[in-house]
């Protein structure tokens, strides 16, 4: 028995029976005849994870006019925190904007600890700049790009995929078809192609917590499918380490001196790239968004940028004075003044003013 025999087991047995499909029923997989199809769910069912069909949840691309990630990242917690149930994945940051995908799902009878769009699940397991056809009852449209997921079912305005590039903005991209009918093993299997840290955007931390039999059941199967991956692996390494060792010796002098050094410059390439990231994760702007945080109410930003030293923030307000009173007000506000003259345009005052931001005594 091979190491993908021993997984398809593992997955068919183990893993299988607790993820869900839900599309206003909840449906359980099985695997009949070597295919993943969907069967009614008993009333008493809690998959641990469940996969939601598009048509019931609401998705959009958006964007804020911030450039950090992690502040973007802050933003959407103290959303989150307000009572909102959507669920965020931060995409890209492009054009002094920062993209980010956000799920609004409709009310689940049931209990699950996490819940997967499909629409992230299809496009998690394509490539960039595709748009994928999914072929059903209806046609699905589904786009992955640098900024984020696009999707959006055959209405009587989108009645094709040229139409769907339309409505998005995308121009060349590739195209994939796909067509279940009755067989979801792609679409189960891709589960596993979701990043590992994407995995807690969609933890549902009301949910209730993982039952003890569940939790023994899936931590077996890791723990055998492990297993059984470092058994088969550590026999091939044996192996192919026995192998090179041999090729080795029958090396000459002068290419074992050229690998060792070729070793010595990798590791010191790689202290460098270390030392490069650990300088980056010093320069934080995190101040800026305690301070853009109380503005947000008055202000419409179009862009913040950072350039010599200075904060410069264009936007317009109902009165542009009242956003340069409101920010020398701030303790650790230095030298904050207008760059250009304010100007009117439809009732308000566009502005662009600078600062500094110094440290609080």
């Amino acid at each position: 028995m091979n190491l993908q025999s021993i997984k398809s087991m593992l997955f068919e047995r183990i893993i299988l029976p607790h993820i869900g499909y839900y599309d206003g029923k909840l449906f359980a997989f099985i695997n009949k005849s070597g295919t993943v199809q969907l069967t009614p769910a008993d009333e008493n069912t809690n998959p641990i994870v469940t996969i939601i069909a598009r048509s019931k949840y609401s998705e959009h691309l958006k964007s804020v006019p911030i450039e950090e990630r992690k502040q973007v990242i802050q933003l959407l917690k103290i959303e989150k925190g307000h009572g909102n149930d959507s669920v965020y994945d931060v995409t890209s940051t492009e054009e002094g904007k920062t993209f980010f995908n956000e799920w609004q799902f409709e009310h689940v009878p049931f209990k699950t600890n996490f819940l997967i769009p499909e629409t992230a699940i299809i496009a998690g397991s394509s490539e960039k700049n595709t748009v994928v056809t999914i072929k059903d009852d209806s046609e699905l449209y589904v786009a992955s790009g640098r900024r984020g997921i696009n999707s959006s079912y055959q209405t009587a305005f989108i009645k094709n995929e040229s139409h769907f590039k339309a409505s998005i903005g995308q121009g060349e991209t590739n195209s994939q078809h796909i067509c279940f009918d009755g067989n979801y093993s792609r679409l189960v299997r891709s589960l596993f192609t979701i990043p590992v840290g994407q995995w807690w955007i969609f933890f549902r931390r009301n949910s209730v917590s993982i039952e003890k039999q569940k939790l023994v059941s899936w931590l077996k199967s890791f723990s055998c499918l492990i297993t059984s991956y470092f058994v088969v692996s550590s026999i091939y390494l044996i192996g192919n380490t026995a192998y090179l060792e041999y090729q080795l010796d029958k090396q000459e002098v002068g290419v074992s001196s050229a690998l060792s050094l070729q070793g010595e410059v990798d590791g010191k390439m790689q202290m460098y790239n270390s030392f490069k990231q650990l300088e980056a994760q010093f320069h934080s702007h995190s101040d800026i968004w305690l301070i853009m945080a109380s503005l947000f109410r008055d202000v419409e930003v179009s862009n913040i940028r950072f350039q010599n030293s200075r904060y410069i923030l264009r936007g317009q307000a109902d009165k542009a004075t009242d956003i340069l009173e409101q920010l020398l007000n701030v303790k650790n506000i230095e030298d904050a003044q207008f760059d250009f003259p304010t100007r009117k345009s439809r009732n308000k005052e566009v502005f662009v003013l600078s600062f500094r931001i110094g440290e609080v005594n």
